[in-house]
């Protein structure tokens, strides 16, 4: 029969008290998270209830820079834009909520912005180009000739350490769309990068992460020729 050595019984406590304590902080942490994420995944499918949405819309699906481009579609009249952006997000976050942001919307075009976040997270070049690919193969999965245009992550003067990870990064998914079909790369960076290959900063609101109406009216100009009619 298996017995307790007395003199070991407080470490064996500890130990036990700190995998409790971790797997219960583990739990509510992926708990708050999915909490944060849901309410605005949420008031999509109740907007979608209530509202279909429009037949080919091109939908902008992606992290907080979609989310508070709150006049996008006023900036494409000649488009059907539907905003799906939802903040704070990583290219995790939108594989696990495809079904509810993209499939099985009948679409025109998707535009995706994401990686961002992921690299302040941590994640390495190589890392943020393998769930890039995760989530372009779900879409290509779903909706095999469905044009995708990507927007290149920015470079932002709040992130300025990430800048070389950045930049390796969307050199690596530009290779990989060049040789896609109905795939484009949007190269937003560039265009809001001074001739000193610094972010402009003057189109970023006060964190240093979020672009204020200039830096939008760079992105617009810059996916306009991408969008399709």
């Amino acid at each position: 029969m298996f017995k307790i050595n007395k003199s070991n019984t407080p470490a064996l406590f500890v130990a036990l008290l700190v995998l409790i304590i971790g797997g219960f902080a583990s739990n509510t942490q992926a708990q708050d998270q999915k909490s944060y994420y849901w309410n605005t995944i949420r008031n999509f499918r109740k907007q979608d209830s209530l509202q279909a949405l429009p037949q080919n819309a091109i939908l902008f699906v992606g992290s907080s820079s979609f989310t508070n481009w709150h006049n996008v579609q006023q900036m494409f009249p000649d488009y059907t834009i539907v905003n799906r952006g939802f903040g704070g997000s990583q290219l995790p976050d939108v594989k696990q909520y495809f079904e509810q942001t993209v499939y099985p919307k009948k679409l025109k075009q998707i535009v995706l912005y994401a990686g961002d976040n992921d690299i302040a997270a941590g994640a390495k070049p190589e890392e943020v180009f393998d769930r890039f690919k995760q989530v372009y193969n779900l879409i290509r999965k779903d909706q095999p000739k469905l044009p995708i245009a990507y927007l290149s992550i920015k470079g932002c003067p709040g992130r300025a350490r990430s800048i070389p990870t950045v930049q390796e990064t969307n050199a690596l998914i530009k290779a990989f769309l060049a040789k896609e079909k109905n795939a484009a790369y949007v190269d937003v960076y560039t265009a809001t990068m001074d001739s000193g290959g610094q972010p402009l900063k003057q189109i970023y609101v006060e964190d240093g992460v979020h672009m204020n109406q200039q830096g939008y009216d760079i992105w617009a100009s810059v996916l306009k020729p991408y969008l399709k009619k």
